[in-house]
């Protein structure tokens, strides 16, 4: 995004966004910037100082792969920024324009984790459910089939699910830098193993009991 202040402190700030097809979806993406604040305020960028506001139902995200705010540019003064849902149209009509599209994480074909073994090849999204400033989101990564079907006897127990609906794939919040989901591992040995003693790790849902064999390794990430 084009700096206005290329030599100034960045500013926290953060924009709602909500899902197109779901009013009722809404996230705060909170970034860093040093875009002079009074040439984006169209776009209903938020600033922060001291602690994140509590949004009711809005939880906050940032550094996601998906979703993500859209981002304009004005085609005169050659600014961008992220854009609120609800000030896209104002900005529109001031200049700004979409270069980077209005992203959620949509609804696709998932492999069976009932029929993997640990040979299976590919990936499948998970989810667990994290909690963050304004409420719970569910965080979602890729892990490997293979790595799932050796500990698929203990996801529901850590609290690993998988989307399976259009509004359960609407949810998926993809690696978020923050807030992220502890991380446990277990020690394989025997049928679930190759052969020696396998480490193998995933996300679990905050709070949680962790079954027996499981040691947390990574505690939950949260803002600062």
């Amino acid at each position: 995004m084009a700096a206005t202040n290329p030599y100034g402190d960045k500013d926290l700030r953060y924009v709602v966004f909500s899902h197109p097809s779901s009013a009722s979806l809404k996230l705060a993406y909170m970034f860093a910037t040093n875009t002079n604040f009074s040439e984006v305020s169209i776009l209903g960028q938020q600033q922060i100082t001291g602690s994140l506001p509590e949004l009711t139902s809005t939880p906050f995200i940032t550094k996601t792969r998906s979703p993500r705010p859209r981002v304009m540019r004005h085609k005169v003064k050659k600014i961008s920024g992220f854009c609120s849902s609800e000030n896209y149209e104002a900005a529109y009509a001031a200049g700004w324009r979409t270069i980077e599209r209005l992203l959620f994480t949509g609804q696709q074909a998932q492999p069976s984790l009932s029929s993997a073994t640990n040979t299976a090849k590919g990936s499948i999204i998970a989810t667990v459910k994290c909690p963050s400033v304004g409420g719970d989101i569910q965080w979602g990564w890729r892990p490997l089939l293979r790595q799932l079907a050796r500990i698929k006897n203990d996801l529901v127990a850590l609290g690993v699910t998988f989307p399976e609906t259009a509004n359960d794939w609407r949810e998926v919040v993809l690696e978020a830098n923050r807030p992220r989901p502890p991380q446990a591992v277990k020690p394989l040995t025997g049928e679930a193993a190759t052969g020696k003693v396998d480490n193998v790790s995933c996300y679990y849902e905050f709070g949680k009991a962790l079954p027996a064999g499981w040691r947390s390794t990574s505690p939950l990430l949260e803002f600062e």
